[in-house]
């Protein structure tokens, strides 16, 4: 929308207000591209990785090796992780997919769901590593791929909360 300041007396004098240009950057562009494929990627992830790994946890026998106090793998955080887990990803990938449906009709809610989301991957992480560090056998079997996505949430959280909470493109992009 473009509002004429001064009479249309000539083409040159003719100035126009725009009131998007007052907003300054807006759109999902820059930063919020790196967002989008990191919002996408993680779903499409989770959806890939998820039914693999509950069906075997989940299997009546591997549950009971993990779970049952007669057996050799058995420790009591065992089925206390499995559940927080199983819990935490049902959670995450609700608020994932509000997330992005919410994000592509830049409602106002996005950063404030944006700072929960990056917020509880990085606790759940961090009560995640240690529930497994606690049990001797869960530590063994880590390959450091628990500590490399506990430093991967880390730094998500570092560089994505402040960026919602201060970004002028944020504040301009989700205003409805």
């Amino acid at each position: 929308m473009q509002i004429n300041l001064l009479p249309n007396h000539s083409k040159k004098s003719q100035h126009t207000f725009n009131p998007d240009r007052l907003l300054g950057v807006s759109g999902l562009g820059g930063w919020l591209i790196v967002v989008q494929f990191g919002l996408l990627t993680s779903l499409v992830g989770l959806f890939i990785q998820m039914p693999e790994f509950y069906a075997s946890v989940f299997d009546s026998e591997y549950w009971r090796a993990l779970t049952s106090k007669s057996s050799e793998l058995y420790h009591p955080l065992w089925g206390i992780t499995i559940v927080f887990e199983t819990l935490y990803n049902t959670f995450f990938i609700g608020l994932l997919i509000w997330s992005i449906f919410m994000f592509y009709r830049k409602k106002s809610i996005v950063p404030r769901l944006l700072v929960i989301l990056y917020s509880s991957q990085f606790i759940s992480t961090i009560i995640d590593f240690v529930l497994i560090y606690q049990n001797p056998i869960a530590a063994q079997m880590d390959d450091g791929l628990l500590f490399m996505h506990l430093f991967r949430s880390a730094v998500s959280f570092a560089i994505w909360v402040p960026y919602f909470l201060k970004s002028k493109r944020v504040r301009n992009t989700f205003v409805r």
